[in-house]
């Protein structure tokens, strides 16, 4: 997948993120158990913070392929897959713990929805300010995803007309709008009713293992951002840190009230420590040991890089490149 690439949605209605979590999921089923990283941070903040950091860093894809040889753009392209996988399996977490919602009281609304709009359209037809043909087969069809798409047929029809029937319609633009918003979110809400729905225990192991495709593909990304932009200073700004805001309150979590034995002591590191559970209300077990490289990814958020003679911040995000890469020391840059 190149970046420009986009990933489609199937036609049964699922957003982005199912159709990205549907094609990786032979590889999410593949991560190894020991590969599994603890879930320290929010889901749903991360997958924001990733999304929107994306257009800045595919935008370093030319000096990346420039300065490293051995780069895996395989998982570096894929990003904003990881991303939308991890999303809805979080989703699917979460409703795992929860009834199967109904949706006839949405699919009410949505009846209604239509009716108007299909009776606006008509009026406008019989005026020949719209073509009835393109509206004919509404209502034709029974079930949900047809009700939602007359829906998004209507929106559309009267989208297209706009500047003629603005002013001869009682419909505003906010509620077309409003009415597209909610066939597409019904949609969605019919196509999870329709997946083979994971008991607790299942959808708790898929989420881990999609959240372990996801921090290996940002860590390495995150790893190229703070070598090629360290001279810069602002590759923190391009690929923030997920971990942000979590040493600082370790930190302050450490500390002894003011003016009690020890309080003028040092906190010590304050990326060296893990909370001895994952971050989940529904799932938390006993975290096991971090990974070096979450870890050093941790420390470098918190402290600054090494004072001279101790190494440059080039050298030291080169070194954590190098231990996300497996281990084969700083990248070369091409002859």
């Amino acid at each position: 997948m190149t970046p420009s690439q986009p990933i489609l949605t199937p036609t049964h209605g699922s957003p982005r993120s199912a159709a990205a979590y549907e094609q990786l999921l032979p590889g999410i089923l593949a991560v190894a158990e020991a590969s599994i990283p603890p879930i320290l941070i929010d889901i749903p903040t991360a997958v924001t913070r990733v999304l929107g950091a994306l257009p800045r860093i595919r935008a370093l894809r030319p000096e990346i392929v420039e300065t490293f040889r051995k780069f895996d753009f395989a998982e570096f392209d894929r990003l904003e897959q990881y991303t939308l996988a991890l999303s809805h399996a979080h989703a699917l977490h979460r409703a795992a713990h929860r009834p199967k919602p109904s949706l006839s009281v949405v699919a009410d609304e949505l009846v209604g929805t239509r009716d108007v709009l299909l009776t606006d359209a008509r009026s406008l037809a019989s005026h020949r300010l719209i073509q009835a043909e393109r509206f004919a087969g509404c209502r034709a069809r029974p079930g949900y995803r047809a009700l939602a798409y007359d829906v998004l047929l209507l929106v559309q029809v009267l989208r297209d007309a706009w500047n003629e029937v603005h002013d001869r319609t009682p419909v505003t633009h906010g509620e077309l709008d409003q009415a597209a918003v909610s066939a597409e979110r019904f949609l969605a809400a019919v196509g999870l009713r329709d997946q083979a729905r994971p008991t607790v225990a299942e959808a708790t192991v898929l989420r881990r293992k999609t959240f372990a495709l996801f921090m290996r593909a940002y860590a390495k990304a995150r790893a190229a951002v703070q070598y090629l932009r360290a001279e810069a200073g602002d590759a923190d700004e391009i690929a923030p840190s997920l971990y942000a805001g979590r040493a600082e309150r370790r930190k302050k979590e450490r500390e002894p009230p003011e003016g009690s034995p020890g309080s003028s002591e040092p906190s010590g590191d304050p990326g060296a420590m893990s909370p001895p559970a994952e971050q989940s209300g529904d799932d938390a077990v006993p975290a096991p040991e971090r990974p070096a490289a979450a870890e050093a990814m941790d420390r470098s958020d918190a402290t600054a890089w090494p004072a001279s003679g101790r190494g440059t911040p080039a050298t030291g995000v080169a070194q954590l490149f190098g231990m996300l890469l497996g281990g084969r020391g700083p990248p070369r840059a091409e002859a």
